[in-house]
């Protein structure tokens, strides 16, 4: 018995350090409503459009069908979002994220290309639900699509536009 609570008490430990001591903000990807609580049924409180920042109060919820809320402070309220329209940033480098940050949203597996062409060498591969830092900059190539100047898994490269979101 002692041997099994050892060992959960080993397994959460770095579970709450890596989660539980870190500040958050939800950045919400599409228009989306805050709401009272966890679910469609909860009271709309209000709308938060694309590109807002909020205060993650380190709280989330699964609904009956099976889809992520994150807790959230909107208007001096506590609230809820859905996870269909939003990303968790844990803020341990606070000076690196801030409103003015641009980010990039990435929808679906994509790599992370050394030039914005779907000719360029592949650096690595952003998994869906990715928020990548983005550089600022973006480049069109011969067939009429963004790409965009991003960081992932140690490396600055291209990533395309149809899989992804720009912000900010």
């Amino acid at each position: 018995m002692i041997r099994k609570l050892l060992a959960m008490l080993a397994l959460a430990l770095p579970l709450s350090l890596c989660f539980g001591a870190l500040a958050g903000t939800v950045v919400v990807t599409g228009d989306a409503n805050a709401r009272s609580n966890p679910s469609l049924n909860g009271y709309k409180l209000g709308v938060v459009t694309q590109g807002s920042w909020l205060t993650y109060r380190n709280v989330y919820s699964v609904d009956d069908r099976g889809v992520m809320w994150y807790g959230i402070t909107f208007d001096g309220e506590d609230a809820w979002i859905s996870s269909r329209y939003s990303y968790v940033i844990y803020d341990d480098e606070e000076d690196d994220v801030n409103d003015d940050t641009p980010v990039v949203f990435v929808r679906g597996d994509s790599h992370v290309r050394d030039k914005p062409s779907l000719n360029g060498e592949s650096l690595t591969v952003a998994r869906a639900g990715a928020v990548l830092h983005a550089g600022g900059e973006s480049r069109w190539d011969d067939r009429g699509v963004e790409w965009y100047y991003v960081y992932c898994n140690g490396f600055w490269g291209w990533i395309s536009s149809r899989y992804t979101s720009a912000v900010g």
